[in-house]
Order: C-alpha cells, then sequence, then structure tokens
C-alpha cells in the first residue's frame, strides 16, 4: 500500500475541506484503479492535512 500525506497550514476549515473531499474528490478516486482510501485530518494547531491510500500496482484488484 502506498501513502501520500500532504500538509496545508493555511486550511482554517477542516471540516469544509472533507465536506467538500467526499462530495466532489472522492467520487473520482473510487473509480481509479488501486484506490484504497482518503483520509483528511485536523492538526489542531491550524491547518490540516490530507492522505490518499493506492494500492501497489501488482496488487490492485487484488485480494
Amino acid at each position: 500500500m502506498y501513502v501520500i500525506i500532504r500538509r496545508f497550514r493555511a486550511m482554517t476549515d477542516v471540516d469544509e475541506v472533507a465536506r467538500r473531499a467526499m462530495a466532489g474528490l472522492a467520487p473520482a478516486l473510487k473509480e481509479a484503479p488501486g484506490f484504497a482510501g482518503y483520509h483528511v485530518f485536523d492538526e489542531r494547531g491550524g491547518g490540516g492535512l490530507h492522505h490518499p491510500v493506492r494500492e501497489p500496482r501488482g496488487r490492485r484488484g487484488g485480494p
């Protein structure tokens, strides 16, 4: 499994970012081969981070 973590220090409303991600980004990601998950985190000190999770190419579509 591959994970990419991106930090956004200017993210002021993590709930709104998560809502928008679920409404717009998540449906598109679910269609991508190897997609395994998407998470948004609130850093509570200002900012947030997100990370999409993907399966390695050899495991896509497999158990």
